[in-house]
């Protein structure tokens, strides 16, 4: 898309393959990183963490681990380029909760 949605856009991605059972969901999620779609948005942009980055969005902490071999995540393997360059375009639009 010209414009990328996190609503639209983005959280599907997570809920498809990060906030499942055992990774970035619940009470303890991994890397104390909730992307469940209520509290994605702000546990992304919490400052100081560095999950995004929209000066220099290829240092984003996000999207390096989305391109990450080691270790791979989604545990059960990379993402598609589509969906990683999704999330890349996002935060090169200022990570914008829409």
């Amino acid at each position: 898309p010209a414009v990328v949605s996190f609503s639209h856009d983005i959280v599907p991605v997570f809920n498809s393959y990060c906030n499942t059972s055992g990774c970035h969901s619940g009470g303890s999620p991994a890397g104390n990183l909730n992307l469940e779609s209520s509290k994605a948005y702000a546990q992304l942009i919490k400052p100081s963490r560095g999950y995004i980055d929209t000066i220099h969005p290829d240092y984003s902490l996000l999207y390096a681990q989305m391109n990450s071999t080691s270790p791979s995540m989604p545990p059960t393997g990379k993402l598609d380029s589509c969906k990683i360059n999704l999330v890349l375009k996002w935060i090169q639009q200022k990570a914008k909760n829409n």
